[in-house]
């Protein structure tokens, strides 16, 4: 299995703290190619859930009457965030294994952060107006929030 994310000078210094013997972050890492370990990235994993399969019939089922008059007033949408915590740094996101089959599923895919605070801001371009809709902090950035607020 996949040795995660510590890099080779992390490795080093916690050999220092706990057998009090220096060893360069070079040696660790001529260590690990030795062994045939290679570094691998972690891939963020999607958050996907039941609300957003929800949403999705919903707005398919709001545009399947219309007609292709009614899809000409409509240019395409965006939403984007603004965090408040910094974004990680993927560069010290690493597994270091032999193989990609050695790593695990649930090492190889990172949660993304749950509830992290952040600003959501929604776009939506029509031939009539344009929007923005700035979210209030605590309200949930959903279908019901799109349903009710913005349409």
């Amino acid at each position: 299995s996949g040795v995660s994310g510590n890099s080779s000078r992390k490795v080093a210094k916690e050999i220092l703290e706990k057998t009090k013997q220096r060893v360069s972050y070079v040696t660790v890492h001529r260590e690990r190619h030795r062994q045939g370990l290679k570094p691998f990235h972690v891939i963020a994993k999607p958050l996907k859930t039941s609300t957003h399969n929800e949403d999705r019939k919903w707005l398919a089922n709001f545009v399947a009457n219309w007609t292709e008059e009614d899809f000409m007033h409509i240019a395409p949408s965006d939403e984007f965030y603004i965090y408040v915590i910094r974004k990680p740094n993927h560069q010290n996101d690493r597994i270091w294994a032999k193989d990609v089959e050695d790593i695990s599923t649930d090492e190889r895919y990172r949660e993304m952060v749950q509830g992290a605070r952040c600003i959501g801001i929604f776009l939506m371009f029509t031939a009539k107006k344009l929007l923005w809709v700035l979210k209030e902090h605590g309200q949930s950035w959903d279908g019901v929030y799109f349903r009710e607020i913005i349409l």
